[in-house]
């Protein structure tokens, strides 16, 4: 990857949120561009990135809003979002909603229910962050799954277990993954704890 952008609505920038980022972006080696709706919260997020090691820059457009972020994602490869309220529908390219509380990721937990979103997400997931494939990864398969898809993760990742669960079970069970990067196109529940990242892909 080569840009992200890092977008919040938050008063204030938060050093767990610059934490995960630079988790990112020294995984994926990639610059980091801050794109602030409250530009108080602008301020610090130089001295931040250079604490972290993090090629960082502000967007220059200061007053920037929702629908000129979603077209900014267009020629970005990844959109890290501080969940204060903004939502990205329509965004060209994948979202991870922030961990509040990051303390690092010990699993990957991928949603599929059958559909070509599903996959493309997981996909997307997988060409972007190679350097995860050595953490567990749990599949939760919301329909019967395909021959074919247990190759494909086999393939790609070296720890894989399989489970089936309903849409009702799969809040409870999204509970017990603390530390997780969950995967999921967003068409589907998107529930998640404070220790976890939410990948949302929208196509």
């Amino acid at each position: 990857m080569e840009k992200i952008l890092f977008v919040t609505d938050a008063q204030q920038l938060s050093n767990k949120a610059m934490d995960f980022a630079g988790f990112i972006c020294q995984l994926s080696r990639s610059k980091l561009t801050g794109v602030f709706l409250k530009n108080s919260a602008a301020g610090g997020f130089k001295k931040a990135c250079d604490a972290r090691s993090i090629i960082g820059a502000l967007h220059p457009d200061t007053a920037i809003t929702q629908a000129g972020i979603v077209a900014e994602t267009r020629f970005a490869d990844l959109v890290l979002l501080q969940p204060d309220g903004i939502t990205l529908h329509g965004a060209a390219c994948p979202v991870v909603v922030i961990p509040s509380h990051f303390e690092g990721l010990d699993q990957l937990v991928f949603i599929y229910d059958g559909e070509a979103a599903s996959i493309n997400a997981i996909k997307q997931f997988t060409y972007l962050f190679p350097d995860l494939k050595d953490l567990p990864v749990n599949v939760v398969c919301l329909t019967d799954h395909e021959e074919e898809l247990g190759k494909w993760f086999t393939s790609h990742y070296r720890d894989v277990t399989f489970t089936h669960h309903n849409l009702p079970e799969l809040r409870e069970y999204l509970g017990c993954k603390e530390r997780a990067f969950i995967v999921v196109n967003n068409e589907l529940p998107s529930e998640r704890m404070s220790s976890q990242a939410l990948f949302l892909c929208n196509n």
